[in-house]
This record gives C-alpha cells, sequence and structure tokens, in this order.
C-alpha cells in the first residue's frame, strides 16, 4: 500500500486556528518561565562539551600554538606516597616547592590552597620561645668563645648539653605549624609573583559577603596593595560545587565595599602585566574589560569554555629524566606535554632542561588531585580538580572562545519558529508525512545547536525548541487522531444512510480491509419485506414534484422507526417501494422472520397514525401493500469496480416482491410466504389465502395474510 506524505487536511478552519494557538500559548509559558527547562538546557549543554570534544574540529583546535603559557603542578597520591606524607602536608613543603620553581622565573604561580588561620595563642608563644632561644644561643656562642681561653671542664660540659638541645629543638620545630608558617611567609615575602587564594562567603542576599584572608600569619607584612594584587578569591561563583552542582560558571571581579579579584583574574594580570585599575566591570554587569578587549559576562559571570577531554598516564621529560604522571588533555598541540606536573616530580628532578621547559616564563597553578583532599568537583566534562577549573577559566581568556547567549530576539524566534511551523504545516500532512518533519526538524535544532556552540560559542535554548516541537508534534498528532476518527465517524454515518451496508460488515471494510471492498457474497437465509403504496400514480399526478417528495421522506422516515427497531435494514427505494432486508447484520440473525412480520404490522399502524395527521392538514392519506418471504440469498457486493452495491440476490427476493404484489388483489395489508409462515407459525395468527402462481413461477405457491402476533410471544 503506497503511503503518502502529503494529503487533503481533514482539519477544518476552526481545528487548525485551535492547534496553532495551543502550540503558541504553549511555547509562551516555556519562553516566559525559563526555571520550567532550565536542568534540560544544562543538561544539552553538558552533552554538547562531550560531544565537541570528540569532534575532529575541536581536536585541530589550537594546533597554531608554538608554546604553551601554563602548567599544572598537582599534588597527587603518588606524591604523597613518595614523600611519605598524608593531607594536609606541611606548609614548609609549600615553601621547598615555590622556593625551586622561582628558581627558573615564572610570570606567576597561583596557590591553589586554603590556608586558615592556626590559634593566635600558640603562634605568638612559639614566637616568644624561638625569641628566647635565638638569645640563648648567642649567649651560647659567647661562652664557646670565653671556653677556647679557659678551657673549664664546666664550660664544655654545658656546651655538650646545649649541643644536643638544640638538636632536639630543631627537630621539635619543624613539627610545629607555627613554624610551618614562618618558613612559608619568609619565601611569600621574598617574591611578588605568588597569588594566594582566600574565600567569599556569601550566606544571603540580605547580608553583606565576608571575605576569609589566608592566615594572618602568612601575609605578616603585607601592604594593602600587595594583598589586593596577590590575594584572589578561589569559591565565589563556584558556589555550586557546595551543592553538588555542576560548576559551569566564574565569579571573575566583586564588588564588595571595594573591588574584589578573582584568583584567575589575579593570575590573568600577572600573566599580562595588566594593572588591576585597568580592568573594569560594566554597570550592568553583562561585560568586563580587560584592557585590549571586553569578557561577556551572564548575571556577572564568566561561562567556563572547558576544553579538556579525559585523563591518561603518559611520560616526559628527556633522555636523562623520564618522569610518570597523570595529565589531562586538552586539544592543543602545545599542552600535549609539560601541561601537568606531578608535585614531588617537580622537588625531585635536578634536570634543570626539563623543568625550564615546564616552568620558565610560565603560568603555574599549584594544587591537589589526591584523593584523600576530595578536591575532585562536577564539571561538564566529569569530575576535575580544582585547579583544572582555574585552567579552564585561563583557557577561555587566552583563547578568548566565550560562551554566550545570542540577541534577545534571536532567542525568541529560534524558541518559537520550529514548532509553530511544525504546528502549521502538519495539518496538511499525513501522520508518516508529519513524523518526518518532526524528526527533521528535531535533528536539524540539535545539529545546528551542536554547531554553533562548538564553532561559535553560542548557547541556544535547545531544550526549550526542542520541548516546543515535541509538544506541537504530540499535540497535532493526537488532533490528527481526533479529527481523523470524526471523519470516519462521519463517513460511517453517511454510509449507513446512504448505503444499505450492515454496520458489522462497514467496521471490517474500514478497519480490517482499510476500504478496500471485494465482490462477491455468501449465502444466508434472511427475510426480504417489500412494501408499495397502492394509489401512487395518481398521487404524483395531482402534486407537485417537490410535494410528493416531501410526502415520501416523511412516510420513509415513519415506517424506518418500525423497522430499524426489529433489525430491518432499507437495501433500496424503488419510488413508492421499498425492499427491507432482516438478517443481514449477523450480529441480530436469530429470528429473522417473526421480526419481519413484526415490523410488517407496525408498519401499517404506523401509516394509520401518519394518515390521521394528513388528513388534519388536508392531505390524501395512503395504503400500504407489504410481502414477506423467507429464504437462502446471496448477500454481499455487487456491481462494477467503479461503483459497488451491497445486496441480497436469489429467488427469495424476486417472490417476496410478488408477493407484496397479491396484496391488493386478495384486500390483504400484509402477505407472507410458506416458508416465513412455517418459521413462525407458532408465534403468529394468519388467514390462509388460495395458492398462487406468481410471475417466474410454475408451480403455485402457498401464501398467507398476517394477523397478529400472537400474545406473549418475544
Amino acid at each position: 500500500m503506497k503511503v503518502s506524505l502529503f494529503q487533503k487536511s481533514a482539519f477544518t478552519r476552526k481545528e487548525k486556528q485551535n492547534s496553532f494557538l495551543v502550540v503558541l500559548c504553549f511555547a509562551f509559558v516555556i519562553l516566559c518561565f525559563r526555571d520550567l527547562v532550565k536542568k534540560y538546557e544544562l543538561d544539552i549543554q553538558d552533552t554538547f562539551f562531550k560531544m565537541r570534544a570528540k569532534s575532529n574540529e575541536f581536536e585541530n583546535f589550537g594546533r597554531e600554538q608554538t608554546d604553551f603559557p601554563y602548567t599544572l603542578v598537582l599534588l597527587d597520591d603518588k606524591s604523597l606516597k613518595e614523600m611519605k606524607l598524608s593531607w594536609p602536608v606541611p606548609r614548609s613543603t609549600y615553601a621547598k616547592l615555590i622556593e625551586k620553581i622561582e628558581k627558573f622565573k615564572p610570570k606567576a604561580i597561583g596557590m591553589d590552597f586554603i590556608f586558615p588561620d592556626y590559634d593566635d595563642t600558640a603562634y605568638r608563644n612559639f614566637k616568644e620561645m624561638m625569641n628566647t632561644y635565638h638569645k640563648l644561643k648567642l649567649e651560647y656562642e659567647s661562652i664557646n668563645n670565653l671556653n677556647r681561653t679557659i678551657r673549664s671542664p664546666f664550660i664544655l660540659d654545658f656546651s655538650k648539653n646545649f649541643n644536643n638541645f638544640d638538636e632536639i629543638l630543631t627537630k621539635w620545630k619543624e613539627t610545629q605549624p607555627s613554624y610551618q608558617d614562618m618558613v612559608l611567609s619568609e619565601t611569600l615575602n621574598r617574591y611578588d609573583n605568588i597569588i594566594l587564594g582566600q574565600t567569599i562567603q556569601e550566606s544571603s542576599p540580605d547580608k553583606p559577603a565576608e571575605i576569609a584572608p589566608p592566615a594572618r600569619s602568612l601575609t605578616d607584612g603585607w601592604s594593602a596593595e600587595k594583598k589586593e594584587k596577590n590575594i584572589g578569591f578561589v569559591d565565589a561563583g563556584l558556589h555550586e560545587s557546595e551543592r553538588g552542582d555542576i560548576i559551569r560558571d566564574a565569579c571573575l571581579l566583586k564588588e564588595i565595599d571595594r573591588n574584589v579579584y578573582s584568583f584567575d583574574l589575579l593570575l590573568w594580570s600577572k600573566q599580562h602585566n595588566l594593572p588591576l585599575e585597568n580592568i573594569n566591570l560594566s554597570k550592568d554587569k553583562s561585560t568586563l574589560n580587560l584592557g585590549v578587549f571586553n569578557v561577556p559576562l551572564q548575571n556577572g559571570k564568566l561561562k567556563i569554555n572547558y576544553f579538556g577531554k579525559k585523563w591518561e598516564v603518559v611520560k616526559a621529560g628527556d633522555d636523562t629524566s623520564t618522569q610518570s604522571y597523570e595529565k589531562i588533555l586538552y586539544p592543543f598541540k602545545a599542552v600535549e606535554r609539560n601541561v601537568v606536573e606531578s608535585f614531588n616530580d617537580i622537588l625531585n628532578v635536578e634536570n634543570e632542561k626539563t623543568l625550564e621547559r615546564c616552568l620558565k616564563d610560565k603560568i603555574i597553578l599549584v594544587g591537589v588531585s589526591a584523593e584523600q583532599a576530595f578536591e575532585n568537583k562536577p564539571s561538564p566534562i566529569g569530575r576535575i580538580t580544582g585547579p583544572e577549573i582555574h585552567l579552564n577559566i585561563l583557557l577561555t581568556l587566552y583563547f578568548k572562545k566565550f560562551l554566550r547567549e545570542p540577541p534577545l530576539w534571536a532567542r525568541i524566534l529560534f524558541v518559537l519558529i520550529p514548532g509553530l511551523l511544525l504546528a502549521l504545516v502538519m495539518p496538511f500532512l499525513s501522520i508518516t508525512g508529519g513524523t518526518v518533519l518532526f524528526f527533521l526538524l528535531f535533528a536539524a535544532i540539535f545539529q545546528y545547536s551542536l554547531w554553533d556552540f562548538s564553532h561559535n560559542g553560542i548557547i541556544h535554548r535547545t531544550a526549550a525548541s526542542l520541548i516546543i516541537v515535541l509538544f506541537a508534534y504530540c499535540a497535532t498528532t493526537i488532533q490528527h487522531f481526533i479529527v481523523t476518527q470524526k471523519t470516519k465517524n462521519r463517513l460511517r454515518q453517511m454510509l449507513l444512510e446512504l448505503a444499505p451496508v450492515p454496520e458489522p460488515v462497514l467496521e471490517k471494510i474500514m478497519h480490517r480491509y482499510q476500504g478496500q471492498v471485494t465482490l462477491g457474497g455468501e449465502r444466508v437465509e434472511l427475510s426480504i419485506l417489500f412494501s408499495d403504496i397502492r394509489g401512487y400514480t395518481n398521487l404524483s399526478q395531482n402534486l407537485e414534484p417537490t410535494e410528493v417528495m416531501n410526502t415520501l421522506n416523511e412516510y420513509y422516515a415513519a415506517m424506518g422507526k418500525s423497522y430499524k427497531k426489529n433489525g430491518g435494514m432499507v437495501f433500496d427505494y424503488m419510488g413508492d417501494g421499498q425492499m427491507v432486508v432482516f438478517g443481514a447484520d449477523e450480529t441480530i440473525r436469530e429470528n429473522h422472520a417473526l421480526m419481519a412480520c413484526k415490523s410488517a404490522l407496525e408498519m401499517q399502524n404506523e401509516l394509520a397514525r401518519l394518515n390521521e395527521h394528513w388528513v388534519t392538514q388536508d392531505k390524501q392519506p395512503l395504503e400500504m401493500g407489504i410481502g414477506v418471504n423467507t429464504g437462502p440469498v446471496s448477500l454481499g457486493f455487487l456491481g462494477s469496480g467503479s461503483r459497488k452495491q451491497f445486496a441480497a440476490i436469489g429467488d427469495t427476493t424476486n417472490v417476496a416482491s410478488r408477493i407484496q404484489g397479491l396484496s391488493q388483489k386478495y384486500m390483504a395489508p400484509v402477505i407472507m410466504s410458506d416458508t416465513t409462515y412455517e418459521l413462525i407459525k407458532a408465534h403468529v395468527v394468519v388467514e390462509s389465502l388460495p395458492a398462487t402462481i406468481v410471475k417466474g413461477k410454475t408451480e403455485p405457491i402457498k401464501i398467507y395474510k398476517l394477523v397478529n402476533i400472537k400474545e406473549g410471544t418475544k
């Protein structure tokens, strides 16, 4: 069977308008209440990140880079194991790492750690103790100088004991947090290119944000200007991770009582020698000016364009020194090496050529990836560490690959047009055609959104557009089924009224055989009733044709009530006569002979009431003769390929017609044949009429005048 994509629309004009208005209202709800589909929008963005990472275009992106300005140095599980440490590590370890890195003159070192304050009292007591120790050591040196001259046994014994005390104290102080802070503080004070992290706590929109700076012991002696340039917040804008949400954006500049700069922005300013006063946030917080270019923001935050794909273990180094470390893959040739270094490798590798390639003139991001630190955070490309998030923020700025939404008018058109177009076109298509159009539109929206995201960084409202298209398809398809069912019902009713087809047969034709009609019939036993108006010729001569038509319609309407309730079905109208078949519907074929006779009597009674009505209107009363015969017929479709009719063909039909013609001769309103009488003689009152030879027969047939149905007959 051929499937047509296009068809004449079964929708009325009003139904098309209603379908379009329903989709339009739904679209405006989705457009205005964005939070309804926000989750799905974010899920699609995450999918785009993963799909983009697998594309060939993304693999080739950044191949022109001959050098890469960033290096990650991660405190990983391998480093903790090799250094025999656990998290958190002593702060003096960071001091050793900084000293090692600073030998190769990096542009900046970002320490992505939170250094909280220790107990102030313990720190002060430790400093006092150390001051006393240094005074005692000076006195010891004076006594030791004196001993070279005197050589007193007492002084020699004191000198030996002090040396033991000095060794014990040195080992003890190295384990004290306050000493760790002193060592790290001295290192931090020696260099001006180290960026520390601080946190910003935002408890509620009504309360001002609170800044939690690093331990005061680390920044003793720092001027306010140095603190502004070398301490940046690492968490504001990334607070989604605290709720387990995926981190998608980052705040670069926070306005509290002054401008507070992010950890990433301070590293960027060090990398490009950009004075902080040249960094400006627009009043509407939609752009951040970085001197030579503007960064588009959404709600005051930067959308992070994640470039990383996955982790794997690689080898790095030259012939004299090969180290194993974990590496996050990025689609840049220059990033394929020296992007991620292990914390312990930096401390222990002595080959300066290897370290120089990794560290010289670079922005060094130092952080932790060890499982003990629980630093892995959810991102669109998977769970990654905090330093990797900062690296992706810097990459977004470095490559100027910003993610942004299109203008408002473009967002509205992208959301509305596909769904409304589908709602307009689908009423003119078949279900198959509408389904094909739906999948084409769905795929086109998704592919275009992915392409624009990958190539231009445009974030479309893809989920909203897809949901509206899906709704338009479902709503129109449901309405299509409703309209089709209504049309089928109207057609079915019309066929039942215009063609003598039993309802079960019609249902088979429409559903089982898909409207296909096969010529031919089956042999069944039925009862045939013929009725005829006596004096019809005089009636038609005395009235206008339209009056004759109206009179006949009124007559047939009254007769139809009688035979329809008894299971009769009119097969043909012949001017003033009609042929009614009982038992054509196989579901009510039982007792068809009795039903035919009952209908004949009721038709005569109905005509009597109708004549009384016509007399009041000065119309001529009518008389009717009825003949009933029962026997086998061929029941089925008769005709040609272009026109068919449901018919009951056979001698039984002919005899019924001839019997009806005898009703006027014997003055009997209803005459039945012997075959009918034999079936129902226990239920009817009849008068025997003379056997008669009817046209087409050589032998006389017995006929009976039907008088009444016996009481108690059901």
